[in-house]
């Protein structure tokens, strides 16, 4: 059973670090200035804060209805960290990699 919410979690962390990723892609390529808006930031954490109450709740059900805080902090925590490296490892080979001249253009 334990396996069972983490590879959940996995699987959520996966689907949250491609949507963030996609986020990124879509503001790097479209519009450089969405990185400096405040609303894009909020909602990156409204992500990341869904994707992982979704975690917890997946992990309850798994468990049959009783959890424990360990169980469905180590499922919030999978996913969150995760998708959230997932999206940081996009983010900076894009920035440093593919263009690292217009990386000046967003500081």
């Amino acid at each position: 059973m334990e396996n069972a919410y983490r590879k959940s979690a996995t699987s959520y962390g996966i689907t949250l670090g491609v949507i963030l990723s996609l986020l990124t892609v879509i503001g790097y390529a479209v519009y450089l200035d969405l990185f400096t808006a405040w609303w894009f930031g909020i909602l990156n954490i409204l992500l990341i804060i869904v994707f992982g109450i979704l975690s917890a709740k997946k992990t309850k059900q798994l468990v049959e209805g009783y959890t424990t805080f360990k169980q469905a902090f180590t499922g919030y925590f999978i996913t969150i960290a995760l998708g959230t490296f997932i999206s940081t490892v996009v983010s900076l080979s894009l920035i440093h990699i593919s263009e690292p001249t217009r990386r000046y253009a967003i500081s």
